[in-house]
Protein backbone atom coordinates (compact mmCIF):
# COMPACT_ATOMS: atom_id res chain seq x y z
CA UNK A 1 0.00 0.00 0.00
CA UNK A 2 2.48 2.25 0.71
CA UNK A 3 4.13 1.84 -3.07
CA UNK A 4 0.75 2.97 -4.40
CA UNK A 5 0.57 6.45 -2.13
CA UNK A 6 4.03 7.08 -3.61
CA UNK A 7 3.18 6.74 -6.71
CA UNK A 8 0.01 8.11 -6.58
CA UNK A 9 2.05 11.61 -5.15
CA UNK A 10 4.61 11.05 -8.15
CA UNK A 11 1.47 11.20 -10.43
CA UNK A 12 0.08 14.35 -8.45
CA UNK A 13 3.77 16.01 -8.81
CA UNK A 14 4.18 14.92 -12.53
CA UNK A 15 3.57 17.74 -15.41
CA UNK A 16 2.09 17.27 -18.56
CA UNK A 17 1.25 19.05 -21.24
CA UNK A 18 -2.69 18.56 -20.49
CA UNK A 19 -1.67 19.81 -16.74
CA UNK A 20 0.85 22.86 -18.10
CA UNK A 21 -1.84 26.32 -17.78
CA UNK A 22 -1.88 27.72 -21.43
CA UNK A 23 -1.39 31.54 -20.12
CA UNK A 24 -0.64 32.52 -16.68
CA UNK A 25 -0.79 36.10 -15.01
CA UNK A 26 2.31 38.30 -13.45
CA UNK A 27 2.48 41.92 -12.46
CA UNK A 28 3.55 44.25 -15.30
CA UNK A 29 6.51 46.58 -14.92
CA UNK A 30 7.02 50.39 -16.33
CA UNK A 31 10.49 48.95 -18.12
CA UNK A 32 9.41 45.24 -19.11
CA UNK A 33 5.16 45.58 -20.40
CA UNK A 34 5.10 49.56 -21.51
CA UNK A 35 5.51 48.03 -25.47
CA UNK A 36 2.96 45.22 -24.92
CA UNK A 37 0.60 47.67 -23.41
CA UNK A 38 0.49 49.91 -26.03
CA UNK A 39 0.88 47.49 -28.45
CA UNK A 40 -2.72 45.36 -26.85
CA UNK A 41 -4.01 48.88 -26.31
CA UNK A 42 -4.13 49.67 -29.91
CA UNK A 43 -5.35 46.00 -31.22
CA UNK A 44 -7.97 45.93 -28.89
CA UNK A 45 -8.84 50.05 -29.01
CA UNK A 46 -11.70 49.73 -31.95
CA UNK A 47 -15.29 49.05 -31.40
CA UNK A 48 -16.26 46.55 -29.37
CA UNK A 49 -12.73 45.81 -29.02
CA UNK A 50 -11.88 45.44 -32.86
CA UNK A 51 -8.09 46.17 -34.16
CA UNK A 52 -7.76 50.14 -33.80
CA UNK A 53 -4.52 49.78 -35.84
CA UNK A 54 -5.59 51.54 -38.84
CA UNK A 55 -7.56 54.31 -37.40
CA UNK A 56 -3.99 54.96 -35.71
CA UNK A 57 -1.79 54.33 -38.03
CA UNK A 58 0.28 57.84 -37.96
CA UNK A 59 0.68 56.97 -33.68
CA UNK A 60 -0.57 53.76 -33.02
CA UNK A 61 1.03 54.46 -29.39
CA UNK A 62 -1.06 57.49 -28.33
CA UNK A 63 -3.71 54.86 -27.53
CA UNK A 64 -1.69 53.82 -24.96
CA UNK A 65 -0.66 57.39 -23.75
CA UNK A 66 -4.19 57.54 -22.64
CA UNK A 67 -5.67 54.38 -21.54
CA UNK A 68 -2.97 51.87 -20.44
CA UNK A 69 0.50 53.83 -19.42
CA UNK A 70 -0.78 56.44 -16.42
CA UNK A 71 -2.06 53.17 -14.69
CA UNK A 72 1.30 51.56 -15.58
CA UNK A 73 3.25 54.71 -13.94
CA UNK A 74 0.96 55.61 -11.15
CA UNK A 75 -0.83 52.50 -9.81
CA UNK A 76 1.86 49.47 -10.89
CA UNK A 77 1.17 47.90 -8.20
CA UNK A 78 -2.16 47.42 -9.81
CA UNK A 79 -1.24 46.03 -13.05
CA UNK A 80 -0.66 42.41 -14.10
CA UNK A 81 0.33 40.75 -17.59
CA UNK A 82 -1.63 37.45 -19.35
CA UNK A 83 1.58 35.81 -20.69
CA UNK A 84 1.44 33.07 -23.09
CA UNK A 85 3.04 29.87 -21.11
CA UNK A 86 4.71 28.45 -24.50
CA UNK A 87 5.83 31.11 -26.03
CA UNK A 88 6.41 33.99 -23.62
CA UNK A 89 4.20 36.30 -25.13
CA UNK A 90 2.05 39.02 -23.30
CA UNK A 91 -1.77 38.39 -24.66
CA UNK A 92 -3.61 40.96 -22.55
CA UNK A 93 -3.50 43.07 -19.09
CA UNK A 94 -5.56 44.56 -16.82
CA UNK A 95 -4.45 47.95 -15.32
CA UNK A 96 -6.56 49.20 -12.27
CA UNK A 97 -7.22 52.21 -9.54
CA UNK A 98 -8.83 52.08 -6.23
CA UNK A 99 -9.55 55.71 -6.25
CA UNK A 100 -10.63 57.20 -9.24
CA UNK A 101 -11.01 60.52 -8.23
CA UNK A 102 -7.28 60.72 -6.71
CA UNK A 103 -6.31 58.58 -9.79
CA UNK A 104 -7.62 61.42 -12.21
CA UNK A 105 -6.15 64.36 -10.47
CA UNK A 106 -2.62 62.37 -10.48
CA UNK A 107 -3.12 62.02 -14.34
CA UNK A 108 -3.19 66.01 -14.52
CA UNK A 109 -0.19 66.24 -11.73
CA UNK A 110 2.19 63.54 -12.20
CA UNK A 111 1.42 62.09 -16.10
CA UNK A 112 -0.07 64.26 -19.12
CA UNK A 113 2.56 67.02 -18.77
CA UNK A 114 5.10 65.29 -19.70
CA UNK A 115 3.10 63.42 -22.37
CA UNK A 116 2.03 66.38 -23.78
CA UNK A 117 4.60 67.83 -25.58
CA UNK A 118 4.76 65.03 -27.24
CA UNK A 119 1.38 64.95 -28.95
CA UNK A 120 0.17 68.69 -30.14
CA UNK A 121 -3.05 69.96 -28.99
CA UNK A 122 -5.23 69.58 -32.19
CA UNK A 123 -7.36 73.05 -31.47
CA UNK A 124 -5.44 74.46 -34.17
CA UNK A 125 -6.88 72.60 -37.18
CA UNK A 126 -10.23 72.81 -38.60
CA UNK A 127 -12.46 69.96 -36.36
CA UNK A 128 -13.25 68.12 -39.06
CA UNK A 129 -9.59 67.69 -40.30
CA UNK A 130 -9.28 65.74 -36.95
CA UNK A 131 -8.09 62.24 -37.75
CA UNK A 132 -8.66 59.51 -35.22
CA UNK A 133 -5.14 60.51 -33.10
CA UNK A 134 -6.65 63.75 -32.69
CA UNK A 135 -9.28 62.78 -30.82
CA UNK A 136 -6.64 60.87 -27.98
CA UNK A 137 -4.44 64.28 -28.34
CA UNK A 138 -7.47 66.39 -27.83
CA UNK A 139 -8.06 64.20 -24.66
CA UNK A 140 -4.77 64.17 -23.54
CA UNK A 141 -4.87 68.31 -23.48
CA UNK A 142 -8.04 68.60 -21.75
CA UNK A 143 -8.37 69.52 -18.26
CA UNK A 144 -10.73 66.74 -17.68
CA UNK A 145 -8.94 63.85 -19.21
CA UNK A 146 -8.90 61.02 -16.96
CA UNK A 147 -12.39 61.86 -15.06
CA UNK A 148 -14.94 59.86 -14.75
CA UNK A 149 -17.66 60.06 -16.83
CA UNK A 150 -20.58 62.46 -16.40
CA UNK A 151 -23.63 60.86 -13.67
CA UNK A 152 -21.73 58.59 -12.81
CA UNK A 153 -21.77 57.92 -8.98
CA UNK A 154 -18.00 58.73 -7.58
CA UNK A 155 -18.74 57.53 -4.50
CA UNK A 156 -20.47 53.77 -5.20
CA UNK A 157 -17.78 53.29 -8.11
CA UNK A 158 -14.50 54.68 -6.53
CA UNK A 159 -12.25 52.22 -7.82
CA UNK A 160 -12.02 51.21 -11.52
CA UNK A 161 -10.64 48.56 -13.89
CA UNK A 162 -9.50 48.63 -17.74
CA UNK A 163 -9.01 44.83 -19.29
CA UNK A 164 -7.54 44.26 -22.28
CA UNK A 165 -7.31 40.62 -24.28
CA UNK A 166 -6.10 39.83 -27.99
CA UNK A 167 -8.71 37.58 -29.63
Amino acid sequence: PMETVREMRAAETTTTPEHVPKYFLRAATEEEDAGALVDICVRTGGAGGSDASAQFARDPGILGERYALPYLRLEPELCAVAVESETGYIVGYAVATLDTGEFCARIQLEYLPGVRDRYPDPHQKPRAAWSAEDLVARDLHDPLCGRPPRGLDDDFYAAHLRVHVLP
